[in-house]
């Protein structure tokens, strides 16, 4: 969270994330810390100063699942807003490129895994924000 000087107005973060598809499947992992500890996401972080949107996304995915990415095109932007945060997501339909799925938990994710669009509909409650699933309808009417 990033406040202003007066704490009174919690400026926004901006975050890359990574829609991937592949087999009728979705990527997506399970975050290991802070208040989101337990919730599946996509592939997805903080923008880092001074570097490019798509690197940023590629970055995160090789990061989060082991996997190399390539950005394709822009699925969205979404907001996640509460009284303590306010994230701008830019999610980018990504594909695989290299790499294998990391199958050891970091500090950082869980896990990660392929599930198909009736799992994550289940998991509802259990998702970091419901712009995952509104990024998946956005992206399937494409």
């Amino acid at each position: 969270m990033v406040q202003s000087k007066n704490n009174s107005e919690t400026k926004p973060v901006i975050v890359t994330s990574n829609l991937i598809k592949k087999n009728g499947k979705y990527l997506l992992v399970q975050e290991g810390e802070g208040p989101a500890k337990g919730l599946w996401n996509f592939p997805a972080g903080r923008l880092e100063h001074n570097v490019p949107l798509s690197w940023n996304a590629e970055k995160e995915v090789k990061e989060e699942t082991g996997y190399q990415a390539r950005v394709k095109g822009l699925v969205g932007v979404y907001q996640d807003v509460s009284p303590k945060y306010c994230r701008v997501i830019i999610v980018f339909n990504s594909s695989i490129a290299g790499g294998s799925l990391r199958k050891h938990a970091t500090e950082e994710i869980l896990q990660a895994k392929w599930l198909a669009l009736a799992e994550i509909k289940k998991m509802k409650k259990q998702l970091r924000s419901e712009y995952v699933l509104d990024a998946i309808t956005d992206y399937e009417i494409g």
